[in-house]
């Protein structure tokens, strides 16, 4: 947890035979910033900006920025770790038993899904997904969509992609229906 301090400006004064004021270790660690990490047992304290527009907006930036490193660690997955991995086999298993179901119009396929929009725009996760190729990847997709139940997909290269990270395991059986429904 990061505190913002005000750091009160205090001009040293020099005497005869004397050296300036020491800065106050707050100036020191916060290196004009006025951002200094929480002292022991005043965890949970709450922050006081600095009166300075400069330096409030510079604080609160680093504060966002750390955020954000954070939460990027948090979410980020490597192509070569196992549980990932692992993910992406039971996908692809759970796609190769839709598409036996299905009929010849559907195969399996590697995409990529969106991980999220505000915080990671344009962050992608490897997945695995049902294509359905038909004459008119329009009217499937409307299909789908209004069908009971409900599937959502997109279209891409004109086939209706449907991820199967988005569609728990417990649906299968739902979104085998649907599917078979909409290409009659």
């Amino acid at each position: 947890m990061v505190e913002v301090q005000r750091v009160e400006r205090v001009a040293p004064t020099v005497r005869a035979g004397r050296q300036p004021a020491a800065a106050s270790p707050v100036r020191r660690n916060a290196r004009g910033l006025g951002i200094t990490l929480p002292a022991e047992g005043r965890q949970g304290a709450t922050p006081t900006w600095p009166l300075r527009p400069d330096v409030t907006l510079t604080a609160r930036l680093e504060v966002l920025r750390r955020e954000q490193a954070d939460l990027e660690k948090a979410i980020e997955i490597d192509p070569n770790n196992a549980q990932a991995k692992a993910q992406l086999e039971t996908l692809r298993a759970r796609g190769d038993a839709l598409a036996a179901q299905s009929g010849p119009s559907v195969e399996v396929v590697e995409v990529r899904s969106t991980i999220g929009g505000g915080s990671l725009p344009g962050e992608t996760l490897q997945s695995i997904g049902l294509a359905l190729t038909t004459g008119s990847a329009n009217r499937t997709l409307n299909a789908l969509r209004t069908g009971t139940p409900a599937v959502v997909g997109r279209i891409e290269a004109d086939r209706v992609i449907l991820d199967l990270r988005t569609v728990p395991s417990s649906a299968d059986r739902a979104l085998l229906t649907a599917v078979r429904a909409a290409l009659r």
